[in-house]
């Protein structure tokens, strides 16, 4: 059995030959057949492909199949007979593309056979379904008026965040929330120039096939655009998806699990470091002993993916045992015994032990906890069993002995807000009259001590019974006095 080395950029043949992969002093460009003269990536208009063996630059050796099915196979007989495909190929791409006109979807359809050096074959099928015609039916001026209200709302955002940073310059950049606003206004940014170029690079492609229907056309170039831009609406989702967790913060629940994993960050940074080295030793081992036995283990990356699958539950013990039946079982149980009954374990006992004490720690009665409860109110009244929001009920529902002050249940949102203002102004005027009443009772202390003064300075009074007869005198012939204020309400 002979053996060849394996693909790599660097040893990529990009010569010219004639049939047979003969090769000459002075063969010419014009000379050389296509399907034996080297296409760099640009002149096939593709972009680099992930196989599973290896990462292919995009350029290559190219045979056009034709338009119909007879010429596509002379074209193959012709390559087979003089060995097109031999024991240097690597990797065969086989490319087309299929349009269907009622939906007005696209699909670029690549088959790749991967070759090793001992002789082994790999197959992989992507199927890309992609829409290059967008303003298109009945929709079309909707679609075009939903994109400018996202750029016009993209480029208000982006000003009103320049505002900020102007004025706060890197303090701005010390809370995440900011952070996040900026790289959301980015990718909108890269959103938009993704669909300018997508958008370009259709019209382009579609202006070289009608052209010339009969050639094969790539679209690479507005697959990867497409997908890329879907990548970035992605991420842009996720952000905003994300940021709602800012408005969850007035909830008490999510405020406690974010204080827990802040709390917590501190403790489980060690531990995550233990994991990933004990997860590196056990990818190590795996890999050396079982590469060349299970599939998911042909490679470090394949091994890391399959032990990280190994620890969130799928099982590989069937598979390590025909590996090897000792080593197998016994890594298969090491691995779980470690990852899953002891690290994981030791994970979820801190996050536990942080979120006891944190959950002891907050207060349930802050002000942002009674705003949420308001909203949630409002909502229920919105969406549950149709009972209206009253406004400021959940301010006055905590207040006890006062129920003549709760709210009417009977009334609108409207009415309970005036309701609230007329609350305010009857607080206002409690407010003066204490104030009043301070005033009046200093004034009368005072007044009491001077007159009191004035009567043991003169020593015309006993001890006991003038002083008896003094208070009562002053405090209009009640020895026992208690002031008590009190403002009737026309509230109902």
């Amino acid at each position: 059995m002979s053996c060849d080395g394996s693909y790599s950029t660097l040893s990529e043949e990009k010569e010219f030959f004639l049939p047979g992969w003969v090769k000459t002093a002075d063969l010419t460009f014009s000379a050389c057949p296509i399907p034996w003269r080297y296409h760099t990536a640009m002149q096939l208009e593709g972009v680099p492909f992930w196989g599973s063996k290896a990462i292919y630059g995009g350029g290559g050796f190219t045979a056009d199949l034709g338009y119909f099915m007879e010429q596509a196979k002379n074209v193959i007989r012709d390559l087979q007979s003089y060995n097109w495909i031999d024991k240097y190929t690597r990797a065969v791409f086989v490319e087309l593309t299929v349009f269907n006109a009622q939906t007005n979807l696209f699909s670029s359809v690549t088959y790749l056979v991967e070759f090793t050096g001992t002789g082994a074959a790999t197959a992989r099928l992507r199927v890309d379904t992609f829409r290059l015609y967008h303003h298109v039916g009945s929709l079309t001026a909707a679609v075009a008026a939903c994109e400018f209200i996202v750029v016009v709302i993209v480029i208000v955002l982006s000003y009103a965040t320049c505002r900020k940073i102007y004025k706060k310059g890197r303090a701005f950049f010390k809370n995440c929330w900011n952070v996040l606003d900026v790289a959301q206004i980015t990718l909108c940014f890269s959103a938009v120039g993704l669909y300018v170029t997508r958008i370009a690079n259709t019209k382009w492609t579609l202006h070289k096939l009608q052209e010339n229907p009969f050639a094969f056309i790539s679209f690479h170039y507005a697959i990867k655009a497409d997908e890329l831009n879907t990548y970035v609406i992605a991420s842009i989702v996720f952000i905003a998806t994300l940021k709602f967790l800012q408005l969850l913060s007035f909830n008490r629940h999510i405020a406690v699990l974010g204080y827990t994993i802040s709390e917590a960050g501190k403790s489980l940074l060690p531990l995550g470091i233990e994991a990933l080295i004990v997860m590196f030793a056990f990818n190590i081992f795996a890999y050396v002993v079982f590469g060349n036995k299970v599939e998911g283990m042909a490679d470090f990356i394949t091994t890391f993916e399959t032990t990280l699958a190994m620890t969130l539950g799928k099982a590989y013990f069937i598979d390590l045992s025909h590996a090897d039946r000792i080593l197998g079982p016994l890594f298969f149980s090491m691995f779980v015994l470690t990852m899953q009954f002891f690290l994981l374990n030791m994970f979820m006992a801190i996050l536990m032990d942080t979120y006891s004490d944190v959950n002891t720690e907050i207060d349930g009665n802050f002000g942002e906890f009674e705003m949420a409860g308001v909203l949630l109110s409002y909502l229920k009244s919105l969406f549950g069993s149709g009972s209206e929001f009253q406004a400021g009920d959940e301010i006055w529902r905590k207040t006890e002995g006062e129920g003549r002050e709760q709210l009417a249940k009977e009334k609108s949102v409207k009415e309970n807000c005036e309701l609230l203002k007329q609350k305010r102004k009857l607080l206002s005027k409690k407010i003066k009259a204490l104030y009043k009443l301070d005033r009046d009772v200093g004034k009368s202390e005072l007044d009491f001590a001077e007159l009191w003064s004035s009567h043991c300075t003169s020593g015309e009074i006993e001890r006991d019974k003038s002083f008896h007869q003094f208070l009562s005198a002053y405090l209009c012939h009640r020895v026992k006095v208690s002031f008590d204020l009190s403002i009737e309400d026309d509230y109902a």
